[in-house]
């Protein structure tokens, strides 16, 4: 394969294709045991409210209970996954073989939540 602008941008846009419709295709299952919350900073603090006290019944005067107050902070992480064809592999048309490794990549990321 001639190495030049058009057949680079057509092999990455392969790549993006497989990586894509993988990680589109792949179920994932956080959403049922986490919430997203959106972040900009370097780490996020959240408050949250003790358990509520039960319930009585109101008999005479009112019993007053205090709701204990706590909260967690997450530092936000970047990851990140950076690879390599070599000019060769490139040069003797060879990067067919990393179509599957695109399609791995997508199913790896959509199995690990990072956004």
């Amino acid at each position: 394969m001639l190495i030049n602008n058009a057949n680079m941008d057509a092999m990455f846009r392969g790549f993006n294709t497989k990586y894509r419709d993988s990680y589109d295709k792949t179920p994932s299952h956080w959403d049922k045991l986490a919430m997203k919350m959106p972040s900009s900073g370097r780490d996020e603090t959240y408050g949250f409210l003790g358990l509520f006290p039960s319930l009585r019944e109101w008999v005479g005067p009112r019993v007053v209970k205090r709701l204990s107050a706590s909260s967690f902070t997450i530092l936000n992480r970047k990851f990140e996954s950076t690879v390599e064809v070599s000019r060769d592999a490139i040069a003797d048309d060879r990067f067919a073989v990393f179509g599957p490794s695109s399609r791995k990549w997508g199913w790896r990321a959509k199995r690990t939540p990072t956004n």
